[in-house]
């Protein structure tokens, strides 16, 4: 499932009003506004999809320029997303996940370090990054990194595990989730990884069969299962309750005559006006 697309067509209107009451004016931080006997131009006037420094120009009437610097990385021919980020143990290095692999950084030079590649020598070729979670811990005198993945054959979901030592991650093990039905992936999303009394456990929401699950990593055995709303995807455990959020509400009640549609696995709660899902909220 997609993550929802943040309207723009307010930006879009607010910005073609500033050009006809305002004349020449800076577009963005690093970017001006000139005027030609053509009219107004910006250098994204002419630019393609495939331009290498900002502001870019995306799908869908979308434009992004960075505040920061803007790097590029991952394989240039296929569809690449950078999905979550997460600050090492260490305070210096910045682990990027995108769909395909993960991207390691120096935060002081602003340099790609290393990157790990479902596709370069793995076990699990053909994966792709689930959409939102990844985490990293330091357990035993190493430093462990954990996402959600999803690929081919059975199971066809898993949480990865990496460890990183300073140059490069090495993949430990995957954590595998069987889906359950009508699901045909479990899909885990957003991760936390805890130690308890010695012990390393993983948490995580599986947002094809609408559950939060408890793992204990070690030998991967799940102590417990509960189920959640409607294709979870958002986790955070705040002393000894966790909060998730999900895509399309509370799991739909035949009984009380709402209004509901078709979700991929299943049904949820919808506006009967604006078909809209309704009742979204966190638990």
């Amino acid at each position: 499932m997609k993550h929802p697309i943040t309207p723009v067509a307010y930006g879009i209107f607010l910005l073609f009003s500033l050009f006809l009451l305002e004349g020449c004016h800076r577009f963005s931080p690093t970017t001006s506004v000139t005027s030609s006997s053509t009219g107004y131009k910006i250098p994204s006037d002419d630019s393609t999809l495939y331009g290498v420094n900002s502001p870019f120009i995306m799908p869908y009437n979308r434009i992004i320029d960075a505040a920061g610097k803007s790097v590029s990385f991952g394989d240039a021919s296929a569809e690449n997303h950078s999905l979550d980020a997460v600050l090492l143990p260490d305070k210096k290095t910045l682990a990027v996940e995108d769909r395909y692999g993960v991207a390691f950084f120096d935060i002081q030079s602003q340099q790609l370090i290393s990157r790990w590649d479902y596709n370069k020598g793995s076990s699990v070729r053909g994966s792709m990054s689930s959409f939102s979670g990844i985490k990293a811990i330091v357990y035993h005198d190493s430093t462990y990194i954990f996402w959600g993945a999803g690929g081919r054959g059975k199971p066809n979901s898993y949480v990865m595990q990496a460890v990183w030592n300073g140059k490069n991650a090495r993949l430990v093990q995957t954590i595998p989730f069987e889906a359950i039905a009508p699901a045909t992936i479990a899909l885990p999303n957003e991760v936390v990884v805890k130690e308890e009394a010695g012990e390393l456990y993983l948490y995580t929401v599986l947002n094809g069969n609408n559950q939060f699950v408890k793992v204990r990593v070690k030998d991967r055995k799940v102590i417990w299962t509960v189920p959640t709303g409607v294709a979870p995807f958002g986790l955070t455990i705040l002393g000894e309750k966790a909060y998730i959020t999900n895509w399309a509400g509370p799991v739909p009640d035949a009984t009380n005559g709402f209004e509901t549609a078709g979700v991929p696995w299943g049904s949820a709660y919808i506006d009967p006006k604006t078909g809209a899902m309704a009742r979204v909220r966190c638990q």
